[in-house]
């Protein structure tokens, strides 16, 4: 069958690779990082980092996926190369994961890339705000000349080699896992018993609920917030992998929630007083159950 290419894929993919110089201001480059925000990862204090789907977030997610997976794109060396310089280089220049990257592009090593990932809470959280912000372009039907589409490719890229890299297929997580939030009131009514969410960025957990307990932040100003995800891995679908082996920090058992992953609130627990954090379970949801939650 004849592929017929959107006109924002083939805008997209006449981007590919195609080397540029780029002048980022100086008060947007990120200054050297130092692994004493890396805690950062197991805290979210963003509303960007999950889209709320009322519907069927579990379809939205599998045609996402689906989308990312053309046989075009399929993540190879050539794509590691692309990131570094189409997206590293760029916006994190002068920073401690630009080695690790390097390495891992030119010697196609995904551990390398893993590594860098949990170096640098910097890092990390720049990342999943651009994620959150500018990653669902991609799948728009019109082109908006304000969004930058090659640094979008380079974002969806980054998001297929953890989906579909077949060395990582070991580190595929069932079971369950924990972190730390802040919301304020408006945030948490949106997530009542019965909701459907899907992430847009990446999610740090631990297996252990005290490092999430331990992250977790204190904001007069916001409710602090534990949240425990059931992770299923329906269908073979790698929603979530356990990098704890492959991280700068293994002791922190962490397990990484792939971006275009979907769940529903099973439970929201409210102390009886504002020095407990909230209790909430979030459990992976599924096309087979969008209409018996």
């Amino acid at each position: 069958m004849k592929h017929y290419r959107t006109r924002l894929e083939r805008e997209i993919s006449n981007l590919q690779w195609r080397p540029r110089r780029v002048k980022i201001p100086e008060e947007d480059r990120l200054e050297i990082f130092t692994t004493n925000d890396r805690n950062k990862r197991f805290l979210s204090d963003d509303v960007h980092e999950w889209t709320v789907a009322y519907n069927n977030p579990a379809q939205v997610s599998h045609n996402y996926r689906q989308l990312i997976n053309d046989p075009l794109r399929i993540p190879t060396d050539t794509k590691l190369q692309g990131i570094y310089y189409n997206y590293i280089r760029i916006y994190f220049k002068g920073s401690d994961v630009m080695k690790l990257f390097k390495e891992g592009a030119y010697e196609n090593d995904m551990r390398q890339f893993i590594r860098a990932y949990t170096k640098s809470g910097h890092f990390s959280s720049t990342l999943n705000r651009q994620l959150a912000i500018n990653i669902l372009y991609y799948f728009g039907s019109t082109l908006d000349k304000t969004i930058d589409y090659r640094l979008v490719k380079c974002l969806i890229d980054f998001v297929a080699l953890f989906i579909y890299r077949k060395e990582l297929q070991p580190c595929v997580f069932n079971g369950t896992v924990y972190r730390g939030a802040l919301m304020t009131k408006a945030d948490l009514s949106k997530y009542i018993v019965g909701s459907r969410i899907m992430n847009t960025s990446f999610l740090s957990t631990s297996k252990d609920i005290q490092v999430a307990e331990f992250y977790s932040g204190k904001d007069h100003k916001k409710f602090s917030v534990i949240c425990t995800y059931e992770i299923r891995n329906i269908n073979n679908r790698r929603t979530a992998l356990d990098i704890s082996s492959l991280s700068q920090f293994p002791h922190e058992r962490e397990v990484l929630i792939i971006p275009f992953s979907a769940f529903h609130v099973k439970s929201v627990k409210r102390p009886g007083n504002n020095l407990q954090p909230i209790e909430m379970t979030l459990v992976e949801d599924d096309l087979e159950n969008i209409d018996i939650i």
